[in-house]
C-alpha cells in the first residue's frame, strides 16, 4: 500500500473523532459533564437537555456501541469509511475503520484503554501511552456531554436576538471559554441543536489555527430514551466538508474488557475485517 494511505490511516482516526468533538469548540478543556457548583440556567438550554434525554441519559451514553459512515475529501482525494465504535467511558475505546481512501482500501483499528492507546494499520502496530480522555470524540456522549457544559459557570454564554436557519426560529447562544468562541443554534420549537459554528480546531489538522467551521444536525430519532442526530453535515470556510450518517446506536449494560487489550490481528491489503477483527481474504 503507498505512503499515501499510510497517512489516509492517521487522518481516518482523527476524521472518526470528528463527529462529536467538534460540537462545542470549548470540549478540549473543561469538566467530565456539568459542574456541581455555581451552575446556572437557560431555560432555552434546560429544554434542550431534557429533550435530549436529560442527566439520565449522560450516564447511560457511557458504556455501547455505535457505527456510523463518513464521506470526506482531502485534497481533492475523496474518501468513504465506515466506522464502528465500542466504548466503556471514560477510557476505553475500541475504533475499527474500513473504507477506501485515495482510490485504495484503507483499513484501521483503533484500541485505548486508561493506560495505553494502539493504532493498527497496514499491518504496523503503534504504541503508546494513554495522555489524554478520549471522550470527546465518542458519540453520543460528547454530543450530550457538551450540552450540560453549557451549564459550566467557566463558560461565558451570551444569548443573541432570535434568528431563523431556514424555515426554522432558532434562538442563538455565543459560547466562549479559553479563547475559543462557537455560536449554539436551538430550535425554538422543539429545542433540538440545529446548528454550530465558530472558528474551530480542523479535525484534520487539530493542531493548526482555527478555521471557520459550521456543523448542522438533522435526522433526529429517539434512541433507548435519548433524542439524537443521526446526519451532521459539515463545512469549512462555507464549503462542504464531511458529512457523517449514524447508521446504529446501542447502549450496553457492559462490554467484554478484552476489546481493550492490546491488538494482535493483522490487516492485509485486499482484504477486509470480520467481527473479531481478523483479517480474512477479499472475496
Amino acid at each position: 500500500m503507498t505512503r499515501s494511505i499510510g497517512v489516509w490511516a492517521v487522518l481516518a482516526f482523527a476524521v472518526a473523532v470528528t463527529i462529536a468533538a467538534v460540537v462545542v469548540g470549548y470540549l478540549r478543556s473543561g469538566s467530565d459533564g456539568p459542574a456541581a457548583d455555581g451552575e446556572r440556567r437557560w431555560p432555552a438550554i434546560e429544554a434542550a437537555i431534557e429533550e435530549h434525554g436529560g442527566t439520565e441519559a449522560l450516564e447511560r451514553a457511557r458504556i455501547g456501541r455505535v457505527a456510523y459512515t463518513l464521506t470526506v475529501a482531502l485534497n481533492g482525494a475523496p474518501a468513504t469509511l465506515s466506522v464502528t465504535d465500542v466504548f466503556a467511558l471514560p477510557g476505553y475505546l475500541r475504533r475499527e475503520v474500513n473504507g477506501r481512501a485515495a482510490g485504495e482500501p484503507l483499513q484501521m483499528l483503533y484500541v485505548s484503554n486508561q493506560l495505553r492507546t494502539w493504532a493498527l494499520a497496514n499491518r504496523v502496530l503503534t504504541e503508546f501511552e494513554m495522555r489524554k480522555s478520549i471522550d470527546g470524540g465518542v458519540y453520543p456522549y460528547a454530543l450530550l456531554q457538551s450540552l450540560h457544559q453549557l451549564r459550566d459557570p467557566g463558560v461565558k454564554i451570551t444569548a443573541l436576538p432570535e434568528a431563523r436557519i431556514g424555515e426554522r426560529a432558532v434562538e442563538a447562544f455565543r459560547t466562549e471559554r479559553d479563547g475559543l468562541a462557537s455560536t449554539v443554534y436551538l430550535d425554538k420549537e422543539t429545542h433540538r441543536i440545529v446548528q454550530v459554528t465558530g472558528m474551530l480546531a480542523d479535525p484534520l489538522n487539530p493542531s493548526g489555527p482555527p478555521v471557520p467551521m459550521e456543523t448542522s444536525y438533522s435526522d433526529y430519532r429517539r434512541t433507548g430514551g435519548m433524542l439524537l442526530p443521526m446526519r451532521f453535515e459539515l463545512k469549512k470556510n462555507g464549503e462542504p466538508y464531511l458529512i457523517v450518517k449514524i447508521l446504529d446506536v446501542r447502549f450496553l449494560q457492559s462490554v467484554d474488557s478484552g476489546l481493550f487489550e492490546k491488538p494482535a490481528a493483522g490487516y492485509d491489503r485486499e482484504g477486509k475485517v470480520d467481527q473479531n477483527f481478523q483479517a480474512v481474504p477479499a472475496n
